[in-house]
Parts: C-alpha cells; structure tokens; sequence
C-alpha cells in the first residue's frame, strides 16, 4: 500500500487511517509512505498532532507496522520523508 502526500489531507484521523490499512493489508504486506515536512516554526497546521518525521514514525508503529527502513531528503530545509513498514506475519487483525 502506498499514502503519498496523504497525511496533512488526513492529519486528525491519521492514526485510524493507518489502523485501517493495517486492518485490510495481507501480514508480511509493505506499507509505504511519502511526506512532506516543514521545518520547526514553519509548520500552521496539525502541530497538535505531528510537528517531525519522528511523530509519524511513532503513529505508524502504534498501528500495528514494523519499520524496517526510512529515508528523509533535505532534512535541514522543508524536506521529504520516505518510510517502508511492513505488516508483520502473526499481527491479528483489527
């Protein structure tokens, strides 16, 4: 499953979206997504519930994912994360 640009469109039921996709994705199933971040004091919106990449990664294994590797470009401008999470085999479905 790939959530490209996704989150901002979602951010305050993020969480579930990403239960849900954990909810309809096979066990062993990749979940990637790509996002946009804005630097500490840029960011208007959503900062209650995400202010770093870091917060993202937190939300993704809450709902269940394995992260297995991350990638983020620019980081010291407005940059771009990049996560790979899989499903792990055994997760009981919600």
């Amino acid at each position: 499953m790939i959530m490209a640009q996704l989150m901002w469109s979602v951010l305050p039921v993020f969480a579930t979206v990403l239960e849900g996709a954990s909810a309809v994705m096979k066990e062993g199933g990749d979940l990637w997504i790509l996002q946009h971040f804005y630097q500490p004091g840029e960011q208007q919106y959503g900062k209650e519930f995400i202010q770093k990449p870091e917060d993202c990664l937190a939300l993704v294994k809450q709902a269940g994912f394995s992260v297995s590797r991350t990638v983020e470009a620019n980081r010291f401008t407005n940059h771009k994360l990049i996560v790979c999470a899989q499903k792990p085999s055994g997760h009981a479905d919600r």
